[in-house]
């Protein structure tokens, strides 16, 4: 029996996520391409990409005053909401494209998910900035590897306690009480990832 082609986007991910992965899916090319990412985890299906933006619109629109604050105050989340706006069943134009520097944190909280974000110039963890209530644990883990020289994103599953790269910065002063149990639960993966990067 042969061995499987090894994609042509291994390269483009941290030599410490390489052996962690279970599975992927190198999702349609068509500019939803970072929320089809997204559905694969949290509703089985690349199709489902319109009820993630869907999902993400609506969580920035009830908190609107947090995460225009979270974004940088002035018109930023109209920016953010603009972008995430596209119910077009069709290819989505540049300027609708999922920026995960902007919707990451929307989706890891709006999930209550693990948003593991990796790219060839760096690697960020999202976290839920507040869990639903008595909650306790994460309810998804993904990592959506974002391909620069293609500007696509591609689907991993990674194993569940896989090497953590960085919080994002802003998650320390943003988060409430809800979700201060993540540093503890996640410390020894984020050292893990520590360790190995420093050899």
């Amino acid at each position: 029996m042969g061995r499987m082609p090894r994609p042509s986007w291994l390269r483009e991910l941290h030599f410490c996520l390489v052996p962690e992965i279970v599975t992927w899916t190198d999702v349609q090319g068509d500019g939803n391409c970072g929320y089809r990412s997204v559905a694969c985890a949290v509703k089985n299906s690349e199709d489902d990409w319109m009820d993630v933006r869907l999902d993400v619109y609506t969580c920035i629109r009830r908190h609107e005053l947090f995460f225009n604050d979270y974004f940088g105050g002035g018109n930023s989340v109209y920016r953010v909401l603009a972008s995430v706006a596209y119910w077009d069943n069709a290819p989505a134009p540049l300027q609708k494209w999922m920026t995960i520097t902007d919707v990451g944190v929307v989706v890891a909280t709006y999930y209550n998910a693990l948003v593991l974000s990796a790219s060839r110039s760096g690697n960020q963890t999202y976290l839920p900035l507040w869990a639903p209530e008595g909650v306790s644990q994460l309810s998804y883990q993904m990592t959506i590897l974002f391909l620069e020289a293609r500007s696509h994103f591609v689907y991993l599953k990674l194993n569940d306690n896989c090497p953590l790269p960085p919080f994002n910065l802003q998650w320390a002063r943003y988060s409430n009480y809800t979700v201060a149990y993540l540093s503890e639960a996640l410390r020894e993966r984020r050292e893990a990832w520590d360790i190995l990067t420093s050899v």
